[in-house]
């Protein structure tokens, strides 16, 4: 649709389930992220397939089919890095898709296919090739989202000690409804990381006169008495 009451809007039949869609910023590129619909399989075990992300430009016309690593649906999708990046969320992996918006340069490619061919970013100076073009193919190995990344078996570490690189962390904290079993507000402490809250610390507020608080683990029941007074 050109505008809210457009009488003739374009409509795109992806072929796709599950969809998720978003314009880029500059609304010249659709994404359109999905499963592949397929017939009736009852006569042939099912075959597992990877979710795709097909891209279409103003006009409604199809441009480009990604197959992903994805065998589950998409989550949710977001353009960023001003349009030349595309990030797809599926569960709790998170994909990272270049796009370039017009065709690449043939040094592009090349730098792509090069690193494409290398296990590694230290293979780079087994090449035979000058310094700079080494520099330049070494760029490819640059990852859009830097580390520190957690591991999700040892979020709780991750969040309780300080990042060997001593990134900045934000954090948010939320309330939650008042329980007469509870005894007053309780109020959550969360780490903002990926796109998720992941929570730190839970504390109960027990005085109205003084600021005392019950601070405990989130996981753990404030019932259990595994609290500290602050």
């Amino acid at each position: 649709m050109n505008n809210y009451d457009d009488l003739s809007p374009l409509v795109i039949r992806s072929g796709l389930k599950d969809v998720e869609a978003q314009w880029c910023s500059q609304g010249d590129l659709l994404a359109v992220a999905g499963m592949e619909r397929v017939g009736d399989s009852s006569c042939s075990p099912p075959l597992s397939r990877n979710a795709l992300v097909k891209f279409y430009n103003v006009q409604g016309e199809h441009i480009y089919t990604l197959e992903t690593p994805a065998q589950r649906p998409i989550t949710t999708l977001c353009w960023g890095h001003r349009d030349s990046r595309l990030f797809l969320a599926c569960g709790a992996a998170l994909y990272v898709v270049r796009v370039e918006h017009r065709v690449a340069s043939l040094q592009l490619l090349c730098q792509q296919g090069i690193a494409s061919a290398l296990r590694e970013e230290k293979d780079v100076g087994k090449l035979n090739m000058p310094s700079l073009l080494c520099s330049y193919v070494t760029s490819a190995f640059i990852p859009t989202i830097k580390p520190p990344i957690p591991d999700p078996n040892n979020i709780r570490d991750f969040v309780s000690y300080p990042t060997a690189g001593n990134e900045r962390l934000h954090c948010t904290m939320k309330r939650a409804e008042d329980s007469p079993e509870a005894g007053g507000p309780c109020y959550t402490l969360y780490l903002e990381y990926l796109g998720g809250l992941v929570p730190i610390l839970k504390g109960r507020r027990i005085s109205k006169l003084r600021p005392e608080f019950i601070i405990m683990d989130p996981k753990v029941d404030g019932k259990t008495g595994g609290g500290r007074i602050y």
